[in-house]
């Protein structure tokens, strides 16, 4: 049988635990959709994405000029 005192502490824990515990948002980001300029080259409003596969992997990276991403494209996509 617990006593007085026990019974007060495992209130007071619990009471504590619930006030300490917070909640978290998730916060949602805007999904970009990319608008194709030419084969693996995409441009999103702000910046150019060269897509593409090598070895079986996807890789994709960013540029901030169209001009960029043309070169990158004919250097890494056969």
């Amino acid at each position: 049988m617990t006593t007085f005192n026990q019974l007060i502490t495992k209130i007071t824990n619990s009471l504590k635990f619930n006030v300490n515990k917070t909640t978290t948002k998730t916060v949602r980001k805007y999904v970009s959709s990319y608008i194709p300029i030419t084969d693996h080259v995409y441009f999103n409003g702000n910046t150019f994405r060269v897509r593409f596969m090598k070895d079986g992997f996807k890789k994709s990276k960013n540029f901030n000029t169209r001009k960029e991403a043309i070169k990158f494209k004919k250097l890494y996509v056969a």
